[in-house]
């Protein structure tokens, strides 16, 4: 898995700073759950839970 997750940024031009990227993070934020969700032995255990 790499994150970004392809697909879900763009190259953005912003003047006095030059090139950055702007992330769907919101996209990633589900990538990353449901990767999570397909493999629960890379989950901490106990108490924490997914912010929502």
């Amino acid at each position: 898995m790499t994150i970004p997750v392809e697909g879900s940024y763009t190259d953005e031009w912003y003047e006095g700073v030059g090139l950055a990227l702007t992330i769907d993070f919101e996209e990633n934020k589900q990538a990353i759950e449901e990767f999570l969700a397909d493999n629960p032995s890379l989950q901490e255990t106990g108490e924490a839970t997914p912010n929502e």
